[in-house]
């Protein structure tokens, strides 16, 4: 939350609130919204007929999404008098028969329809915004305030500008004495604004500059904020047949701020349909109850509803487009169409849950064999899609199971090391998804593919040791390195305890030789860290998984030879457990060695040569992967079983060290 900052003194208080004597002129809102006066409505009627139920919400609709930032703009766009949009609500003339569930403002499911007139198709995220920061008071949302002094600064000359213009600020409780001495007006409170305005000026006793500021700024501000007409409320006619609601909402939302496909396909299905295909609460059911889904929305977000969608199209057009906004929705015309005016429902409900299934089993291998933890060291959203339908085929398709995997699992960290794969890469997606049906089904690779292009990528040593030098922290490549590190189980260097058996969320990853060592006024070390080896401080080669809780030693800033020196005498006895431990850091005995001497070159060029081991490990399709398919009928309950073999099959060799 922020902290308020730039609090003034009085001399420069009162300068401000003079100012606004002398130059603020209050706007004549009903002139500017005299043309459409007759549709539009104040903020508190928009607030009461939401609390009274007046006004429902369909539950195709996404749920709440804003963060503070969009609240904070919505806020203060009210108080400068600008323009924040209209809303489109359709009037209910038959409550009882109405086609589709609704939601009420608190996002419970309220079909209850006796005082209802009206559901909001647009402007959702607006209400929720207002109801939360003005009548609901949610443990979870920040309490908002108006800074009034900020407001009024506006009015003072540019060059003489006193207080900074962070007009809506969002903090814990304040105390009464504290808002009435800096002016900042709770809005939580804007319901008795004018009792909070008498409280005020009571603080300030009989100052004549701060009443005039009281009455005729505060209080004006908030009145019109409060109770003037200022949101156009534009009503679809009763007597629009209810079927076509969801293809107006559908329409509304293909334009400006785009929403995610998933929600747009959410309103698709429920017109298509007519109302049978309920998407929208049977996500948010397996979201509710569902623990492999739920620590799978940790790391996707939004984008995990949106990737099962995307995979079912992968898979049903076996790659041959990509899985864009269009060709989703389009495939889903044709795909559960019925007859001329009817999907099939119960196709649509077996083939979701068959795809939520595989999805729960991508969730696994995520957080299991490729090192992702959580959504920090996830390589790209991308991956996801192409990842289920792939897993999908590999189950329906006549091959060995285990050969499936290994494919699937080389094609993955080819992915991730090919650099293709970033946010919205539908393309890439369609791609992969038919080079790896036609690698499962015949055995056969295209001459280009991801695969073969990662393999090239790395296969100059000294260039791939220079491409890991300069990876950015938030490419795929980058996290993908980490996720190896992750599968290594890395050890704390004294407690010898490996982070993966703690709780996800410790995981930390920490530079090796530390950030003090490369700073330009750190004299000891110029020569040992030459200027063009700084930029590589935050190199993925000098960083290295640890455990928040458990660690000590690369914590501190000493440099590497220190550590070293704490290493040699604490496992002076136990040299096997030293070079374990070193192991699962991929630190060879040269990278040890570089650590022992400060070097800093050297070890780029050692620990360089141990992460493109583990890459091209993975990257290299076993040699089984090229041999004749075997036309066994797949065991499903093999998976696990395969899992864990292809895991053991792949531990890398250690390196030995001689400390």
């Amino acid at each position: 939350m922020d902290e308020i900052k730039h609090e003034l003194d009085n001399d420069d208080a009162m300068q401000i609130i003079k100012a606004v004597k002398k130059n603020y002129k209050p706007t004549n809102i009903r002139t500017l919204t005299k043309e459409t006066k007759s549709i539009a409505k104040s903020i508190k009627e928009i607030i009461d007929n939401s609390h009274e139920r007046k006004w429902l919400f369909p539950v195709f609709q996404r749920d709440y999404a804003w963060g503070q930032s969009r609240v904070k703009s919505l806020l203060e766009s009210i108080l400068l008098d600008n323009f924040i949009g209209s809303f489109l609500m359709w009037k209910i003339k038959n409550k009882k028969d109405l086609p589709f569930e609704t939601r009420d403002i608190g996002e419970k499911e309220y079909n209850d329809t006796i005082n209802a007139i009206g559901i909001i198709l647009d402007g959702k995220q607006r209400i929720t915004s207002l109801y939360k920061v003005l009548k609901e008071k949610d443990p979870k949302f920040p309490y908002y305030y108006v800074n009034f002094l900020s407001l009024a600064n506006r009015y003072i000359p540019d060059k003489k500008k006193i207080q900074p213009d962070i007009i809506i600020t969002t903090k814990k409780e304040l105390n009464d004495d504290y808002m009435y001495k800096n002016f900042y007006f709770p809005l939580y409170k804007i319901s008795q604004y004018k009792e909070w305005c008498d409280k005020l000026k009571d603080y300030h006793e009989e100052d004549q500059d701060i009443s005039y500021f009281i009455d005729n700024f505060i209080e004006e501000k908030l009145r019109h904020f409060w109770e003037d007409p200022i949101v156009p409320v534009i009503s679809l006619h009763e007597h629009i047949r209810s079927e076509s609601v969801p293809m107006i909402f559908e329409l509304i939302n293909t334009k400006g701020l785009k929403l995610n496909t998933f929600d747009i396909l959410v309103a698709h299905l429920a017109h298509r349909s007519q109302f049978s295909i309920e998407l929208r609460p049977v996500w948010n059911n397996l979201l509710d109850n569902n623990l492999e889904i739920k620590r799978g929305y940790k790391i996707f977000k939004q984008d995990l509803p949106l990737s099962i969608i995307q995979a079912m199209h992968l898979y049903y057009s076996g790659g041959k487009l990509s899985p864009s906004e269009k060709n989703i929705l389009n495939m889903f015309d044709k795909r559960y169409r019925h007859d001329s005016s009817k999907f099939d429902s119960s196709k649509f409900y077996k083939e979701w849950n068959d795809f939520v299934e595989i999805t729960r089993e991508a969730i696994r291998k995520f957080t299991t064999k490729y090192g992702v933890l959580n959504e920090k060291f996830l390589p790209a959203t991308s991956l996801l899609p192409p990842l289920i339908a792939n897993l999908k085929r590999a189950r329906e398709i006549k091959t060995n199971i285990p050969t499936a995997y290994d494919k699937i699992d080389t094609w993955y960290w080819s992915a991730v090391f090919s650099g293709e794969y970033k946010a919205g890469t539908t393309t890439v997606m369609a791609k992969d998804a038919e080079v790896v049906k036609n690698w499962l089904e015949t055995n056969k690779l295209p001459r280009e593919n991801v695969i073969t292009k990662a393999r090239s990528m790395w296969s100059d040593k000294k260039e791939s040791i220079n491409r890991l030098k300069e990876l950015n922290p938030k490419s795929a490549m980058y996290k993908g390195v980490l996720s190896l590190l992750v599968l290594k189980d890395p050890q704390d260097f004294f407690t010898s305890e490996g982070y993966t058996s703690r709780a996800e969320n410790d995981a930390d990853k920490d530079h090796i030789f530390p950030e003090d060592m490369f700073k330009e006024n750190n004299n000891k070390y110029k020569k040992k860290i030459p200027k063009e080896l700084r930029e590589y401080a935050d190199s993925v080669i000098n960083k290295t998984i640890l455990s928040i809780r458990g660690n000590r030693g690369l914590k501190s800033d000493s440099p590497p030879s220190d550590i070293v020196k704490e290493l040699i005498k604490e496992y002076k006895s136990k040299p096997q457990k030293l070079k374990d431990i070193l192991d699962s850091h991929l630190i060879t005995k040269e990278a040890f060695q570089a650590m022992k001497d400060d070097n800093f070159e050297a070890f780029l060029d050692a620990r360089g040569k141990a992460i493109l081991e583990e890459i091209i490990k993975r990257i290299m399709p076993p040699q089984n992967l090229t041999q004749p398919r075997n036309t066994t009928q797949p065991n499903k309950n093999d998976t696990n079983r395969d899992d864990q073999n292809r895991a053991r099959q792949t531990q890398p060799n250690k390196t030995e060290h001689n400390p």
